[in-house]
């Protein structure tokens, strides 16, 4: 499959390519750049110019070298963050970039998936039963009984909250 190599803007001893592979010439020879994982998934490469050393992300990279400067967002198309080849990836707004994750069910924070959540599916379904019964002073006692804030219960109470988890 072919691919093109191009010099990274502001990086003149580096180059990219349409594949994804980040190459040094610095010691005078093309050798390859070891990316590495960042915490969200997406992939780095530590780049040093002037004495100055950056961990940029590949495929902002990509995009920079092949189309441009943009403050846009980068897509990875097949919402695959590994996949950086220049074919999957796009320059989008932030909604767009929302838009597609929702789209692709990428974006899956609701309920149990949503890192900072403390209910589990069947918590809810237990709180909105007992809901169901509403007496006076009752989101506190369910608050304590469940560790969570008073807040959370009325918002799930009033729908605000897990309003995905249906009841009979």
């Amino acid at each position: 499959m072919n691919y093109e190599c191009k010099t990274i803007p502001g990086h003149e001893d580096y180059q990219v390519d349409t594949n994804g592979n980040v190459w040094s010439f610095k010691s005078g020879v093309k050798t390859a750049k070891k990316l590495s994982f960042r915490a969200n998934g997406y992939l780095s490469v530590g780049l040093s110019t002037n004495g100055k050393f950056k961990n940029c992300l590949v495929h902002r990279l990509i995009m920079l070298t092949f189309c441009g400067e943009s403050n846009l967002q980068v897509n990875h198309i097949d919402g695959d963050k590994t996949n950086n080849n220049l074919t999957n990836l796009e320059y989008c707004t932030a909604s767009e970039n929302i838009r597609h994750a929702i789209e692709t069910g990428l974006n899956n924070n609701k309920g149990e998936s949503h890192g900072r959540s403390k209910l589990t599916k069947k918590d809810v379904m237990e709180i909105k039963t007992e809901l169901l019964n509403y007496v006076r002073g009752m989101s506190d006692d369910l608050a304590r009984k469940y560790g969570v804030s008073y807040y959370t219960i009325t918002s799930i109470k009033g729908g605000k909250r897990w309003a995905h988890i249906k009841i009979n």
